[in-house]
């Protein structure tokens, strides 16, 4: 296996720090969503990141939530 490069890590490490990130926990008592989530996923050939962004999208959008305006 070939080992990433400094420069790819570098590069990494720069892209992540412009990205915004939202944990989901699911406790012991959540785990059937879990795993339903991940079946279907895995089922339909979709990541799970995909699938969540996706849905949280049309929810809103359903929802008429406005994009918020970007700063200048």
């Amino acid at each position: 296996m070939a080992k990433t490069s400094e420069a790819t890590l570098k590069a990494i490490k720069k892209y992540n720090q412009k990205s915004k990130f939202i944990n989901i926990k699911y406790t012991p008592n959540s785990t059937d969503e879990y795993e339903r989530i991940s079946k279907y996923c895995k089922d339909n050939n979709l990541s799970m990141q995909g699938y969540i962004k996706e849905l949280v999208k049309m929810d809103l959008d359903n929802k008429g939530i406005e994009y918020p305006e970007k700063e200048s």
